[in-house]
């Protein structure tokens, strides 16, 4: 999934998505055997992917602590790139 990510100029949405009501977080599926994992991350002005977290997804809807980690992260990361 990762090296996926890395190479296409486009990466298909049944494998990265951008989550609603969100700071622009978007989300990696990955299924891995009878496991589901998402890691989130942010686009970094269309240039670039910066992942933020990674969990094991066990419920329908994405919780809200890991996207309240992923929005802290994003400005963590871009503050401190100015």
């Amino acid at each position: 999934m990762l090296k996926l990510i890395e190479d296409m100029d486009v990466i298909p949405a049944q494998y990265w998505k951008k989550l609603t009501n969100t700071d622009d977080i978007w989300e990696a599926r990955i299924q891995f055997g009878g496991n589901i994992f998402r890691i989130l991350g942010f686009e970094n002005k269309g240039q670039f992917v910066v992942l933020t977290n990674g969990f094991a997804k066990k419920t329908l809807k994405t919780p809200k602590r890991e996207i309240e980690l992923a929005e802290q992260r994003k400005k963590i990361y871009l503050e401190e790139s100015e």
